[in-house]
């Protein structure tokens, strides 16, 4: 399963969102949707 690389989109996909904006908002970044800007 980790043959040398993790599979980043995998452990993204694993995420809990909700924390993780949250978690980002208390260090000050600014959240936009990537998937528009993709």
């Amino acid at each position: 399963m980790l043959s040398g690389t993790v599979n980043s989109r995998e452990v993204l996909m694993q995420l809990d969102w909700d924390v993780v904006i949250e978690c980002l908002a208390e260090h000050g970044y600014v959240i936009t949707h990537r998937e528009k800007a993709a």
